[in-house]
């Protein structure tokens, strides 16, 4: 395992759940929502969140620096679900490192659930180690979406509004849609 790999997963940890923390905050209180030019939402949680990322990182900015190392960030992943108060959001940090996705961290912080993978040292939920599922049949396979867009610029809208075999319980799906 690369040291330096290791050492950037483990900040991207930290920083992923500190402003996830940072935003749940927000959720959990009243804000006010702006609306940007292409008619995303963005609120102070956005803001506080991405500044608190980019302070506990180095290398910033579009392309990567003389390290070689890239940090993509997206502090409120689910913007829409966050300002309508729908806890399906959450806090994303990638690593780049020439080019190639070496980790990734996403932190569903209202639902108290990290999601995180280190290239060559598998994914975890939390402290759980997880898979790709080996289902290959269609029909059995499990889809989780957040919205429909995806499907209607598909040609696709069908796929999007169909309820199939839904399940609820505890706040969990086999199929779970927002519309947006």
């Amino acid at each position: 395992m690369n040291p330096d790999w290791r050492t950037r997963y483990d900040l991207a940890i930290t920083a992923g759940r500190d402003a996830g923390d940072l935003a749940r905050r927000v959720f959990d209180g009243t804000f006010e929502v702006e609306w940007k030019a292409d008619e995303s939402p963005v609120t102070v949680a956005d803001r506080d969140a991405e500044k608190h990322i980019r302070a506990a990182i180095e290398e910033t900015g579009d392309r990567p620096g003389t390290s070689g190392y890239r940090w993509v960030i997206d502090p409120i992943d689910g913007t829409r679900s966050f300002v309508r108060g729908i806890p399906l959001w959450g806090t994303l940090v990638g690593l780049e490192y020439k080019g190639e996705q070496i980790a990734g961290v996403s932190y569903a912080p209202a639902l108290g659930t990290l999601w995180r993978a280190l290239r060559g040292d598998g994914a975890y939920r939390d402290d759980r180690r997880i898979r790709v599922s080996d289902e290959a049949r269609l029909s059995a396979a499990t889809v989780c979406y957040s919205g429909s867009k995806f499907f209607r610029d598909a040609g696709r809208e069908g796929s999007a509004t169909s309820t199939g075999s839904c399940w609820w319980p505890r706040g969990r799906a086999r199929r779970w849609s927002t519309s947006g």
